[in-house]
């Protein structure tokens, strides 16, 4: 759930002082990217969106300066080719 990682997010963000970025593949849930936007801003933490692979390689170099990188994704399941190749 979004609010869960947003709350990891926080944690290392805020908590532990610790350089965070976010990524979300989870493009499909009704109002999942919203609901990541609202919290990462009050946190004051990047989010990308990634709709494909190429998107998430590319916001995953955007971040090379972050410490930690949280991957926020839909369900898993055989239908989903982002996240199956995500896990190459």
């Amino acid at each position: 759930m979004d609010i869960t990682i947003a709350k990891i997010a926080a944690n290392y963000s805020l908590v532990a002082h610790t350089r965070v970025g976010l990524i979300t593949i989870d493009t499909y849930r009704m109002a999942a990217v919203e609901q990541l936007r609202f919290y990462t801003k009050i946190i004051g933490l990047l989010l990308r969106v990634a709709f494909d692979t190429p998107q998430l390689k590319k916001a995953i170099k955007e971040m090379s300066d972050k410490k930690f990188i949280l991957v926020d994704k839909a369900d898993c399941n055989h239908h989903n080719t982002m996240v199956t190749h995500s896990k190459e």
